[in-house]
């Protein structure tokens, strides 16, 4: 694979089938799209941040391309636990019912948390000062070996 500083979000290729997603069309045709849109845009932006599955409550207009009322639906749906239990779970201010965050349950399974992210990181980095630390101390030897006098 090409090197890229693009990042990528992991999905099973059967995401949509699994019951727990399946069954968000008990809500509707078009709340069960929607809400399984906003759900996938929820890992996106988990990922995107590394944020671990964890996401404010007032990105869920934008998130989801709704209004601030519906996006709350939306979300909501995916807090209802249903017949196979719920995708994410919701945090509200208890005075005013807003939603203030939001968690994908099981970001974890799939996703690289930020620790995983970050070790990654590291550890491309201690192999590149190995690499870069190794070459330098027979650079100078090599490039007097490989001039022309």
């Amino acid at each position: 694979m090409p090197h890229t500083d693009e990042r990528f979000y992991k999905m099973a290729l059967n995401w949509t089938d699994d019951p727990k997603v399946a069954d968000l069309f008990r809500f509707g045709q078009v709340e069960g799209v929607l809400a399984r849109d906003l759900f996938s845009q929820m890992i996106r932006y988990s990922r995107a941040n590394l944020t671990d599955g964890v996401g404010p409550g007032a990105l869920l207009a934008s998130l989801s391309g709704q209004g601030e009322d519906h996006a709350r639906q939306l979300a909501a749906h995916l807090a209802d636990p249903g017949s196979w239990g719920p995708l994410v779970e919701l945090s509200t201010d208890e005075g005013t019912g807003r939603i203030v965050t939001w968690r994908v349950l099981a970001y974890a399974r799939w996703n690289d948390t930020k620790a995983d992210v970050d070790a990654r990181t590291e550890a491309g980095r201690t192999g590149a000062r190995a690499r870069w630390n190794g070459a330098d101390r027979n650079a100078d030897r090599n490039a007097g070996r490989n001039a022309k006098r």
